[in-house]
């Protein structure tokens, strides 16, 4: 979750996911964080990408407000909860991958804890089928193995 000013969710609503998760679910979390906050060679670019990609691909399940989160679970076909940010990047892009069913958007304007637990209990009810990336993804992943390369 987002710890700067394009956060919207509260503490209190992040306890909320988190409690239905590890009490409903039985869902115990590793926090990790898309921000690299160091320089990073040219040369050293697509490892860095390779190992943020893996531990999306390992992971069970992604909780991100952050959209190269929800990116990088939708590029890994890893299911993801995801909520919106102050900027309405998350909202905007999720439009182009909403038919990805192991996508699921949480409307934080609606956050009360029966709608988000029924949301979440649907969520993994379902068989997440695998889906192939929209197109547009692909000509974004194109276009960043051209900059590594550069």
């Amino acid at each position: 979750f987002r710890e700067d000013k394009e956060k919207i969710i509260t503490d209190s609503e992040k306890n909320v996911i988190e409690e239905i998760l590890l009490k409903k679910w039985g869902v115990k979390g590793e926090r990790i964080s898309t921000v690299i906050n160091k320089e990073i060679a040219p040369l050293d670019r697509k490892k860095e990408i390779d190992m943020m990609l893996s531990k999306f691909a390992s992971a069970e399940l992604v909780v991100t407000d952050r959209l190269h989160g929800m990116i990088f679970a939708a590029i890994t076909e890893t299911p993801c909860i995801v909520l919106d940010n102050f900027s309405k990047k998350v909202s905007g892009v999720y439009r182009w991958i909403k038919d990805l069913d192991y996508i699921l958007f949480i409307d934080y304007t609606n956050f009360k804890h029966e709608i988000i637990q029924k949301k979440i209990q649907n969520f993994f009810k379902m068989n997440h089928e695998r889906k192939y990336i929209c197109p547009d993804f692909i000509k974004i992943q194109v276009m960043m193995g051209k900059c590594l390369e550069d």
